[in-house]
């Protein structure tokens, strides 16, 4: 059976080659979840909490908390004080 990366050569005989590649991620890997998979199930969280809000105040106040969490977790990209926009 046939593996992610793996690569064959097709020459004229009747039997592909088989090419010595480098995977781009570990074999074992493709079939765990991720922090992409992560990330797309609290966007899409999120987006159902933000849509049973019963207002745009409490969209907002849902959306300021997040972010004061945010500020609150160390992390490469800080969050201005002042404007709640990221900063480099």
């Amino acid at each position: 059976m046939a593996e992610l990366d793996q690569a064959y050569r097709l020459g004229p005989s009747a039997r592909p080659e088989p090419v010595k590649t480098t995977p781009r991620v570990a074999p074992g890997a493709v079939s765990r979840l991720d922090w992409h998979n992560a990330r797309s199930e609290l966007i899409t969280r999120l987006n159902q909490r933000l849509d049973a809000a019963k207002d745009n105040g409490e969209r907002e106040a849902i959306i300021q908390m997040l972010l004061q969490v945010l500020k609150q977790t160390p992390g490469p990209v800080e969050l201005s004080k002042d404007d709640d926009a990221p900063s480099a």
